[in-house]
């Protein structure tokens, strides 16, 4: 302390009484002795100043282990992000610990209040906490609520609330924890969880292809080719060209299988290379017209796209095409002989459109929420009995989604199916 706060030098230098100055003796053993000085200027000549000293260590000593408990308990609610609070039922008067003020974002200047402490509720929550505190009051009892708030700033926290009655002190009072970080980390399992349930069912899918979807197409190849091997001699030329006709087809929807196989590998371990370039998507739709003609042509299905005028976008050609294909091909499948399938292009605002009718045999609601899911995702065979995976719905939504596009389908029970699909004009880095 400096010597010109002694109460001793301040009373001769004030000429005035001096009380309850608080100052500390360092004794031999480097204890502290407390002392509480009172000093009084004596109106006698010769004489200086009265002192009266009183020994308050006992009363220091418990004043700073109650600060030093004090400050464990802020520390302590701090790091626990729990905030304390009461109630005084008659009052009204609401009072928070430190921790409450950090929680709620104001500063320690804010003067809680009933009313106030109100407004941080949501409007979803407010409801619920008034109804649990008065129940409890009704019960001199506890509750227990997870909910949010809206802090001061217009952050929205996860809280937990435990709250109990005192009937006989007239109060209520209760803690008030921020577990917004826990509530996260749960929503980040629950994430993580359901990645994996996907990863799961992905790897279930690609097991289920190989073990039947390829399999079997090469049983067939395998068996007509030995049928030409062992009996070709035997056989008039149309036998031949129609069993030759069935293994290039087999061979060939099976290659298209494989691919589509492979690209769905590349595209979930991260491998497939998007490369967007100027594309114009009247070209693409033409070339996979004219791949899949033939196949539109055994079941005598009308093929109708009306030329409009050239669009162009950035996007990934080979992408686009195997959507296409697969959307086209698909229609075909499940449109009986005679049918027919519309493609339309037409732009909106800043994106393209594309759209597959068909006159085909449609589908129920159940099987519409069913597409574009690893998880459920299911084949039909088509009116000929044409077989498939149920993969090719899955490419297309990762690839109309990888260009920032959407994919959907409009259908009916026998009345045919609508996909369309999305992608926008400009240029995209979706990687």
């Amino acid at each position: 302390m400096p010597t010109q706060e002694y109460a001793s030098v301040r009373a001769l230098d004030e000429r005035c009484q001096v009380t309850n100055v608080e100052m500390g003796i360092v004794k031999g053993n480097k204890q502290i002795t407390w002392l509480n000085v009172s000093a009084s200027p004596v109106p006698i000549e010769g004489y200086g100043v009265v002192i009266v000293y009183s020994d308050i260590s006992e009363r220091k000593r418990v004043e700073i282990e109650r600060e030093k408990t004090q400050k464990l308990l802020e520390d302590s609610q701090r790091i626990g992000k729990i905030g304390g609070w009461e109630l005084n039922m008659d009052s009204q008067e609401l009072k928070w610990t430190r921790e409450m003020y950090h929680i709620h974002e104001v500063e320690l200047s804010f003067e809680p209040k009933v009313g106030m402490r109100e407004k941080f509720y949501t409007p979803e929550s407010l409801p619920n906490v008034l109804r649990s505190i008065q129940q409890a009051i009704e019960d001199n009892g506890s509750y227990e609520l997870d909910y949010e708030i809206i802090t001061a700033k217009g952050n929205r926290k996860s809280v937990k609330e435990i709250g109990m009655a005192d009937l006989d002190n007239r109060r209520v009072y209760g803690l008030f924890q921020d577990i917004t970080e826990r509530k996260k980390s749960e929503q980040a399992l629950q994430d993580s969880e359901a990645k994996l349930r996907e990863l799961n069912a992905t790897k279930d899918k690609f097991f289920a292809i190989i073990a039947h979807d390829l399999k079997s197409p090469f049983n067939g190849i395998l068996g007509f080719s030995e049928i030409l091997k062992d009996e070709a001699r035997d056989l008039d030329i149309d036998s031949i060209v129609a069993y030759t006709e069935i293994i290039y087809s087999t061979a060939k929807q099976t290659l298209k299988l494989l691919e589509n196989l492979l690209d769905w590998a590349g595209m979930q371990r991260g491998g497939f290379h998007y490369e967007p370039k100027k594309t114009i998507v009247n070209n693409v739709i033409e070339d996979e017209i004219g791949s899949l003609i033939h196949y539109a042509n055994q079941k005598n299905i009308l093929l109708h796209y009306g030329a409009t005028d050239e669009v162009v976008v950035t996007a990934d050609e080979k992408m686009i095409s195997t959507v296409l294909r697969n959307l086209i091909s698909n229609a075909i499948k499940f449109t009986p002989r005679n049918g027919k399938i519309t493609i339309d292009l037409k732009r909106a605002k800043d994106q393209v459109e594309v759209a597959i009718s068909d006159t085909g045999v449609g589908m129920e609601q159940k099987s519409i929420e069913q597409l574009f899911k690893i998880e459920t995702s299911f084949s039909s065979r088509g009116t000929e009995n044409e077989k498939g995976t149920g993969l090719g719905l899955l490419l297309c939504k990762e690839f109309v989604e990888k260009h920032g596009g959407k994919i959907w389908v409009k259908s009916e029970k026998d009345k045919g199916s609508t996909f369309a699909f999305t992608i926008p004009t400009g240029e995209q880095h979706n990687l």
